[in-house]
């Protein structure tokens, strides 16, 4: 009972994230745009599939957390594919929730691998060693530099 809430938690927040930032208005010329009555500056690099997108530090911070603690996993001699799930989805929480590109092809480009590895963390569970491949396939795209 406690995945599927933490499931359809983390699939609102993805929801609510992705259209709520959409509708926002993208400047693309100055890396910057004002959430929340601050200003967030795009002023870090990521590097999705060799393409550089621009992203916030927070952004850039929960890109990395997320390699690491599937790093962490991936060499951890018992493996627990329940605790994995509900640490990556933590973290991936806190990246869709941190996105300030909507909008942006960045954006775009980020999701194509992004929805993949929110895909199979949800199935981390039931489909154990395909789900966590597909995760690392899918983050060996993805890096950037804080």
């Amino acid at each position: 009972m406690k995945k599927l809430i933490l499931f359809a938690f983390a699939s609102i927040i993805t929801l609510i994230s992705c259209e709520k930032k959409s509708t926002e208005p993208q400047v693309l010329e100055e890396p910057q745009e004002v959430i929340q009555d601050k200003e967030v500056a795009l002023d870090h690099t990521a590097l999705v599939n060799n393409e550089e997108v621009a992203v916030n530090q927070n952004m850039c911070k929960y890109i990395n957390e997320l390699k690491m603690k599937v790093d962490e996993i991936s060499s951890s001699d018992n493996l627990d594919y329940d605790s994995a799930q509900k640490e990556l989805q933590e973290t991936l929480v806190n990246l869709m929730s941190s996105c300030t590109i909507a909008g942006t092809d960045g954006h775009k480009k980020l999701h194509q691998y992004l929805f993949p590895i929110k895909e199979n963390i949800e199935s981390l569970n039931t489909n154990q060693d395909k789900s966590f491949a597909i995760i690392k396939e899918n983050l060996a795209h993805i890096s950037c530099k804080e």
